[in-house]
């Protein structure tokens, strides 16, 4: 299928996602990419910070929230989204009422999916994410498509209950989550930079006559 076709279908499909509906972190990349012939969005997210059960079966589908922000996260929300201690009246395990799983605080970087039209579109689109600060960026081959995958590199995981013992006090939650917002303002700002730097490369389809400099060099000999 042609890619303007490719294109018309993705963009007139339903968004899947649990939010249902794009992040407010990424809107302005996403129109900007989509307003542009060689570009269309697959997925993303602006980043997020989550209270995670992350189910035994280590399957990510079974997985479910507690507590989702993409903005700062509250400190008194994490705490209050803590699944309460178990009764161990008896009971011969740990197990908490609706919980089957660890419990993690997690910060997660921005990640963007694009369909590109050539490799060569791709190519000025990875140095571009990873001249904002999204190093992780990479290019991929799926479905016939060419896809270039914008992440970064701001994470933060960290267990706080385990086989239904906290191990995380509210003073250490206080203190994870202001990590987590320290780093998600880092993904903030590299959201910033990256909707800067497209507005350049999406103003013109003249990119590619412009000079090369030494990153673009290297990234096309890399690839």
């Amino acid at each position: 299928m042609e890619f303007s076709q490719e294109k018309t279908q993705q963009l007139a499909r339903a968004d899947l996602s649990k939010k249902g509906s794009v992040d407010d972190g990424v809107k302005g990349i996403i129109a900007l990419l989509n307003a542009h012939d060689d570009y269309y969005t697959t997925s993303s997210c602006a980043g997020r910070i989550t209270l995670l059960v992350v189910p035994r079966t280590g399957r990510k589908c079974d997985a479910s929230w507690l507590y989702v922000s993409h903005d700062p996260a509250d400190a008194d929300a994490v705490i209050a989204a803590m699944p309460p201690p178990p009764n161990r009246t008896g009971t011969a395990d740990n197990s908490i009422a609706g919980i089957d799983g660890d419990v993690w605080l997690r910060q997660e970087s921005a990640i963007l999916h694009v369909a590109v039209r050539t490799m060569e579109v791709a190519n000025a689109l990875l140095i571009v994410g990873r001249r904002a600060g999204f190093k992780h960026s990479g290019v991929m081959a799926m479905d016939k498509r060419i896809m270039v995958e914008i992440m970064g590199i701001d994470r933060l995981e960290a267990p706080v209950l385990i086989n239904g013992t906290r191990v995380a006090s509210d003073d250490y939650l206080r203190t994870l989550v202001s990590a987590a917002n320290a780093k998600l303002e880092r993904n903030a700002q590299r959201l910033a930079r990256l909707e800067q730097e497209l507005r350049t490369i999406c103003a013109t389809t003249q990119h590619s006559k412009r000079p090369e400099d030494s990153e673009e060099r290297r990234m096309k000999e890399a690839l």
